[in-house]
Parts: structure tokens; C-alpha cells; sequence
């Protein structure tokens, strides 16, 4: 439960999770670092690899007590000084909790 006793900027965001615990069950940010390369030949760009990010952010609706939908985004990109294609995913999936 989201305790914010606090006035501004912070109220008004837990004030807006609050709402949206009314609808969403469960709601996810993350990051990551890692190592990344490309294969594009062929398609504009040039096979690159190095240092690379990726962020993620969803929510869930539990529809029953063991099965929840849930709706996420996706980003990964390579950070190389070049041009690189970075990668958009929107997904979409069925949980099952037991």
C-alpha cells in the first residue's frame, strides 16, 4: 500500500500509482548493461559491436486468481559512436501463477 505524506511532485506520483493500483495488480521498471554486436549487412548499416543498455517497463492485470495479462516495452541499443539500429519491442503475454 503507497503511504505519501508529503505535498508536490511526489504526492502527485503516488497519487497516480494509487489509481492505477485500482486497475493493474503489479507494475515493473528495469535495466541492464551488457555486451552487444550486429549482423546488418545488407540493410544500411554496419556490423558493430560494444558496450550495450536496455530498459524495460510493463504492467499486469490479474484476470483470475492464477492468470494475469501483461503489457510491456522494451528498448536495447549498442552505445558505439556510429550508426546503429536500436531495437523498439511493445509485448503482450498471458501469466500463469502457481
Amino acid at each position: 500500500m503507497l503511504s505519501c505524506k508529503s505535498i508536490g511532485t511526489k504526492n502527485q506520483i503516488c497519487t497516480i500509482k494509487s489509481r492505477m493500483r485500482e486497475f493493474f495488480t503489479d507494475d515493473y521498471i528495469g535495466a541492464g548493461l551488457g555486451y552487444g554486436w550486429t549482423d546488418a549487412t545488407g540493410v544500411g548499416y554496419t556490423n558493430t559491436s560494444g558496450a550495450a543498455v536496455g530498459l524495460t517497463a510493463g504492467v499486469s492485470y490479474d484476470i483470475t486468481n492464477n492468470l494475469a495479462l501483461d503489457v510491456g516495452y522494451r528498448f536495447h541499443d549498442i552505445l558505439t559512436g556510429g550508426s546503429t539500429p536500436a531495437e523498439y519491442q511493445v509485448t503482450a503475454g498471458l501469466r500463469v501463477k502457481f
